[in-house]
């Protein structure tokens, strides 16, 4: 009993019941955010339309002003509580303001739908097993329910991994404009110099640096140190004490900044796992989108889809191979497709720093 075989009846009956409850919970949150809700848009995506709305109105260094942008998401006559800042790198706002020439409700369906189908190609390739999969994890759920940009980034680093070994040109482009959101791309350069991808990451940098030059010249330079300078504040508002967020922030700093540790030992866990992140990307390349979650202190549950797809290609080779799980590897990746159930119930358990650093050794032994 300490082997299940792949096909064996036992293991397909723990799948088949990991499926089951995975699809009532999905079912739970997408009609209470998509179906039976007052919302004016699901989850986050108003502010992300709003985002697309100011590159199109107003010049973009303006977006990094909390007041200006606050006033001007006010002006679509919605409550206080829907407005948020804008946390990104300026490209992900032009990125958006095709989508915010739609209505609002269009607007969700056209982004959620183009960045969900390049996810599942990025991550599943043409493998219709996998992608059904797919579109079962929790993680998926969260972020139709959530309207944000889990699917985009999980498809520029799931993308860039796929193409990598063939086309590392186009790798190193996906790798580049994931500098939208440059913290879950901390060990991109790590992952490329272990395989010295040289093409990949001259491609890489070219393509970050172009972002910058064509986003200074069309948008003006200030909008460059303007978000800097955001970056800085956006750190205290999320990096301290006072914002104890681990139910919704799957990282290290996060975790015991949420168990009662101050923002000193905070960050000193957060440099130990990166630097353990770093060696074992160094030495395993496919655990990189699990190995991302520990390496960043700033992520949050609707960006787990990529570690989510990790584990389950994980899974497709051992299946594929035809070889055994063991009970506590079951246990494990069972874990990690649930990790969202977990991040939403309350207490102090760092359930998704815990389950990630368990599934990263799981995939680094194998």
């Amino acid at each position: 009993m300490s082997d299940w075989p792949p096909r064996a009846p036992r293991t397909l009956l723990v799948a088949a019941l990991l499926a089951a409850v995975a699809l009532a919970w999905n079912a739970k949150l997408l009609n209470d955010t998509l179906i039976h809700t007052d919302a004016i848009a699901p989850g986050d995506f108003f502010a992300l339309w709003t985002f697309g709305q100011f590159a199109l109105a107003r010049p973009l260094a303006g977006i990094y002003d909390p007041a200006a942008l606050h006033s001007f998401q006010m002006s679509f006559g919605v409550g206080d509580g829907i407005a948020a800042p804008y946390p990104y790198a300026p490209s992900f706002a032009l990125l958006l303001a095709p989508f915010a020439l739609l209505p609002l409700r269009a607007a969700y369906f056209a982004f959620v739908g183009l960045t969900l189908a390049a996810y599942l190609l990025a991550a599943c390739g043409r493998s219709w097993r996998l992608m059904l999969a797919t579109l079962i994890l929790p993680t998926t759920a969260i972020g139709l329910a959530t309207g944000q940009n889990g699917f985009l980034s999980a498809a520029l680093l799931l993308g860039g991994l796929r193409l990598l070994p063939t086309r590392p040109v186009l790798a190193g482009i996906l790798f580049g404009l994931l500098t939208y959101k440059p913290q879950l791309g901390l060990l991109v350069p790590v992952a490329l110099l272990a395989g010295r991808h040289w093409r990949a990451i001259a491609s890489a940098c070219a393509t970050a640096l172009a972002g910058v030059l064509v986003i200074g010249l069309a948008c003006g330079w200030r909008v460059w140190p303007a978000w800097i300078d955001a970056l800085r504040g956006q750190a205290s508002d999320y990096l301290t004490p006072a914002q104890k967020l681990g139910q919704i922030m799957p990282t290290i700093h996060a975790a015991v900044l949420n168990v009662g540790g101050g923002t000193l030992l905070a960050g000193a866990a957060q440099f130990v796992a990166f630097l353990a992140a770093a060696i074992i990307v160094w030495r395993y390349v496919k655990t990189l989108p699990v190995a991302t979650f520990l390496a960043t202190p700033y992520a949050f549950a609707y960006d787990l889809p990529m570690a989510a797809s990790a584990a389950l290609g994980y899974v497709q080779e051992k299946v594929t191979a035809d070889k055994p799980f063991r009970l506590l590897e079951i246990a494990i990746l069972a874990a990690a497709g649930a990790m969202p159930i977990a991040l939403s119930s309350p207490g102090p358990f760092p359930a998704g720093p815990v389950t990630l650093v368990l599934l990263l050794l799981v995939m680094a032994r194998r």
